[in-house]
């Protein structure tokens, strides 16, 4: 061990924990597929679907008001840069406003926008008001 850092053997078994829980990690990259199946399947979040799109609430909110718009034919493509049809991401935006104005949320400080580098899975659009509350990973957004 040589500058304050963590011993061998402490790395070696972190590695091997991670390695062991690489079906749960994968399990939930997933979780937001099962809402193109099922769109109410968590009927705590669900707000409204379509043929082609599924609006939720952040089941972890980073502000007041924060959804997401999954679409139900994801692109193949897992990051925003490897979309090429605009018309995806219009027709998301096109989708969620009216739905969120029907139950009196939309506000006129959202932002609509996409994760840099996703953690889950499918592609999906965060739509989130202004007032972020950062509780525990700030380089997140």
């Amino acid at each position: 061990m040589g500058g304050g850092g963590r011993p061998i053997q402490a790395l070696v078994r972190g590695l091997a924990g991670a390695a062991g829980n690489m079906e749960s990690r994968r399990a939930w990259r997933n979780v937001l597929y099962a809402y193109i199946d099922n769109p109410q399947c968590d009927p705590g979040l669900y707000i409204a679907h379509s043929a082609e799109f599924v609006l939720i609430r952040d089941k972890y909110p980073k502000a007041d008001a924060h959804y997401l718009v999954i679409p139900r034919r994801p692109p193949v493509s897992k990051t925003l840069a490897e979309v090429s049809s605009p018309d995806l991401v219009q027709g998301m935006v096109d989708f969620a406003r009216p739905e969120l104005s029907a139950i009196g949320m939309l506000r006129d400080n959202m932002r609509f926008g996409f994760h840099r580098r996703p953690s889950l899975l499918p592609l999906h659009m965060h739509i989130i008001s202004a007032d972020l509350r950062f509780a525990r990973r700030r380089h997140h957004y």
